[in-house]
């Protein structure tokens, strides 16, 4: 298992494990496979999306980021979300919003 990771694809890593998702798109296919050609996620493939349309991050994920975690001062802000990403609103059920979505800009 590689796990050598470019710091764009440890900052996608460490957002999907805040719980926010990241909705896979051309763009950053190419950072899903790299955490799952390291053992960190599992490329998936639905009916409406196709072959690699979501990721699933594997217990090792967990691991790896626990172990390279930074400490509290250090954690993960807005700022270092990869290039190109950015929150927008999602329903809940109760008929508000949360912001734990990204999607690339355009």
């Amino acid at each position: 298992m590689n796990t050598t990771l470019s710091e764009t694809a440890l900052s996608l890593l460490r957002v999907r494990l805040t719980g926010q998702r990241v909705e896979v798109t051309d763009e950053n296919r190419p950072l899903y496979r790299e955490l799952a050609a390291s053992g960190l996620a599992i490329p998936l493939h639905t009916f409406t999306g196709g072959d690699e349309s979501a990721y699933r991050l594997t217990e090792a994920a967990v691991s790896f980021v626990a172990s390279y975690a930074p400490s509290p001062e250090e954690s993960l802000s807005p700022a270092d979300l990869p290039e190109g990403l950015y929150q927008v609103p999602l329903p809940t059920p109760r008929g508000g919003c949360r912001y734990d979505a990204l999607r690339p800009r355009g």
